[in-house]
């Protein structure tokens, strides 16, 4: 009887389980943040990402956030080098 029980439960939440809902990054990244264009250190923080990338790692992104400016985020190279698709704010980051 547990087992009958137990095999049954299984099968209901198998069933009413949904997969998350993945957001393929593309042209329309929202990402609930306004970012700041006219940040002080932009120009200097592009200058390094562009010393690393694509030359010694595949992709930069560098997100800053100060109180005064708020929001600044940039990216350099490739999210994709095979298929040369661009880095962008909305891609994925993992350190490893």
């Amino acid at each position: 009887m547990k087992r009958i029980l137990i095999s049954g439960l299984l099968i209901i939440s198998f069933i009413l389980c949904k997969a998350q809902s993945v957001k393929k990054p593309g042209t329309n990244c929202e990402l609930g943040v306004t970012f700041n264009g006219d940040y002080s250190k932009a120009a200097t923080l592009d200058s390094i990402m562009k010393s690393y990338a694509p030359k010694l790692l595949p992709g930069v992104l560098t997100a800053v956030y100060s109180e005064k400016e708020g929001w600044w985020a940039g990216t350099e190279g490739y999210a994709d080098v095979e298929k040369k698709i661009l880095m962008q704010n909305c891609h994925l980051q993992y350190l490893q």
